[in-house]
């Protein structure tokens, strides 16, 4: 969202939705929490880009670790008419899941490029 003017369409799989929830994931959050200089989150970027901002997707799985964080983002982008595609599928935060619904957002840019056009 934040760059919505160099790309046509994005897409996010199993969605860090808030800097903070990198906590679940990097054990030296600490480190890394001090190493940066912007933590805005995803709705935040959003709501800046909102009359301007590309179509995008986002998908989780059911039983993801972050799921509940992905169904609130969908649920205050309704909220602040921005219009955006949310899917759950089943499955959790790990590489089958993503190997398997990464075609789902493959379909979805070739809506907006021709690079994949036939």
């Amino acid at each position: 969202a934040k760059y919505s003017h160099l790309f046509k369409a994005f897409s996010g799989l199993s969605s860090i939705t808030e800097f903070s929830q990198m906590k679940l994931f990097v054990e030296d959050f600490m480190i890394l929490e001090n190493s940066v200089s912007e933590t805005t989150g995803v709705l935040d970027e959003m709501l800046l880009k909102k009359d301007n901002i590309s179509p995008f997707r986002f998908d989780c799985g059911t039983e993801d670790i972050l799921v509940e964080v992905n169904r609130k983002l969908h649920n205050d982008l309704i909220d602040n008419n921005i219009s955006h595609t949310y899917e759950e599928n089943k499955g959790g935060h790990q590489w089958e899941y993503w190997q398997r619904y990464i075609t789902d957002s493959l379909v979805f840019f070739n809506e907006y490029t021709s690079c994949f056009a036939t």
